[in-house]
């Protein structure tokens, strides 16, 4: 439901793609074929309950528990590193979620008098599947340096100083 609207094109190919990527065979069928058989099986049982999605409509509990936009309060305290395609099928949406978590961020930063949790979006010409991974960007080193920074923050006081995009971090 992009925008509140139904996209029927979309849903079903996805669930089409979905249920047969379940279906492939696993990594261990040749080692483990029991195993394989056993997972096979499993992905087998869970395809009525995928398609029942098809039948959802916005008002259900099913949307609200995975939407991030009701999740922003909590969201909001959490460094947050992003992607977006500017081609995507998503780019609203992630758009959306940066710009109300930033502004969640500054507001309870405010209340608690102390600085807001760090958000980042990097958007590019890319589609989905490669605004995942920036396509022609250093996806590996800014992911890092996002990483390093939230996670050894207090070993470097100028930790706040630092821009994730500055290539001479």
């Amino acid at each position: 439901y992009h925008g509140g609207i139904f996209d029927q094109e979309f849903i079903i190919f996805w669930a089409v793609g979905t249920v047969a990527m379940s279906l492939l065979p696993g990594t261990q069928t040749l080692t483990d074929p029991i195993s394989a058989l056993r997972a096979f099986l499993d992905h087998l049982s869970h395809i009525p309950e995928m398609l029942s999605w098809l039948e959802m409509t916005t008002d259900q509990e099913f949307f609200d528990t995975r939407s991030p936009m009701t999740h922003w309060d909590v969201m909001a305290d959490l460094p947050i590193f992003a992607t977006a395609g500017w081609f995507g099928i998503f780019t609203r949406g992630s758009l959306l979620n940066y710009t109300n978590l930033v502004k969640e961020a500054e507001r309870k930063g405010a209340v608690a008098g102390r600085p807001p949790a760090p958000k980042r979006i990097v958007a590019g010409p890319w589609y989905h599947g490669g605004g995942a991974v920036m396509q022609g960007l250093p996806a590996n080193d800014l992911h890092k340096r996002w990483f390093d920074w939230h996670l050894k923050a207090d070993e470097d006081p100028l930790y706040h100083d630092y821009d994730i995009l500055d290539p001479d971090y």
